[in-house]
């Protein structure tokens, strides 16, 4: 475990306060050997599947709003674990994002 400098939202980008992760089988397989590692170089972090809130909105991303709840796969198999979902904030592009329906709610959700 470590501490990471604060994620920034670059263009088509959104920063999701974390509110929950699901433990993927392939976030296991990455972190005892079985796939191969993320980048030469740490952080590495895994995690796929996240919920939460966004909590700021980068250049050229009109798809969402401060505040709007979210859920989303991170691609890791592009990734690599940089980003990952286990984390406190995380920059994901929109693309991999969608909006929590109304009327369904999230562990941790304030």
């Amino acid at each position: 475990m470590t501490e990471l400098p604060e994620s920034e939202a670059g263009p088509g980008q959104v920063v999701v306060r974390v509110w929950v992760v699901f433990v993927h089988p392939a976030d296991v397989a990455a972190t005892t050997g079985e796939i191969p590692l993320g980048p030469d170089v740490p952080p590495f972090s895994p995690g796929w599947d996240i919920a939460g809130e966004v909590a700021s909105v980068g250049p050229d991303t009109a798809e969402f709003a401060v505040g709007d709840r979210v859920v989303g796969m991170i691609p890791w198999y592009l990734t690599r674990g940089a980003p990952g979902g286990y984390a406190e904030f995380v920059a994901a592009d929109a693309d991999w994002l969608v909006l929590l329906p109304d009327g369904l709610s999230s562990v941790g959700e304030s």
